[in-house]
């Protein structure tokens, strides 16, 4: 059975994912750094061939700039039209917050995503540049979220704002204590981030009463698994 060929790309605050797709069946997965590839210091990772077999290309996006060279970039190398999520796509689940035109993009893919794989009432941790929490209902309800620093974006701004504390690049420490200023930066981010997630989840399990699933997301969600 012929498949189309679809191209699903996540412009983010740092980061571009793209994934090829045939019919549910994810065939190619590139991530990129958005700042890298304006830059022109990164190639782009689908080449004349690959842009020839896709019929469709769907857009999420966060981030105006990349986005705009973006599709620079697709104008030069493919004539396939641009479908926009929120603009040409619209997602067919309530948002019940105070003002949905607000909600980032992202959050809501995360949630509609979510449902659709837990098909039940569920909470997204997306760490990203943001580290968001997004809540879906188990009748399909975007019901709102919170959104703190991720990661990087903390240690980042530890180093702006100070004199003499370094940019450190964080992760798990061996021991909570740390012995000199970059492992207590990286253990202070780590295991802060930590605490406010385990905090975070039992507020809104208390609050909900009865979250049935937990989905982790994001370039860091792999140091948090566990």
């Amino acid at each position: 059975v012929y498949r189309v060929m679809i191209l699903a790309v996540d412009i983010g605050n740092t980061n571009i994912n793209l994934g090829s797709f045939k019919g549910n069946k994810l065939v190619s997965h590139f991530c990129i750094n958005g700042k890298s590839l304006m830059q022109q210091s990164t190639p782009f990772p689908l080449g004349a061939s690959m842009l020839n077999e896709i019929q469709h290309i769907v857009i999420a996006s966060v981030n105006p700039n990349i986005e705009s060279f973006f599709y620079k970039y697709l104008d030069k190398k493919c004539a396939r039209k641009v479908l926009k999520i929120g603009k040409d796509i619209h997602l067919r689940m309530p948002v019940l917050v105070d003002k949905p035109e607000k909600v980032g993009i992202d959050r809501l893919v995360n949630a509609l995503a979510a449902f659709k794989r837990t098909e039940t009432s569920t909470i997204v941790i997306d760490f990203g540049t943001a580290l968001n929490f997004d809540i879906v209902s188990k009748g399909r309800e975007f019901l709102g979220g919170l959104i703190l620093p991720g990661l990087d974006t903390s240690a980042y701004a530890l180093n702006k704002r100070t004199a003499y504390l370094p940019k450190v690049d964080i992760k798990k420490p061996n021991k909570i204590i740390g012995k000199d200023t970059n492992s207590a930066i990286s253990s202070g981010i780590y295991n802060g981030t930590v605490g406010a997630v385990l905090y975070i989840l039992k507020e809104i399990e208390r609050e909900l009463r009865g979250v049935q699933s937990i989905i982790a997301t994001g370039g860091d969600a792999k140091k948090f698994i566990e």
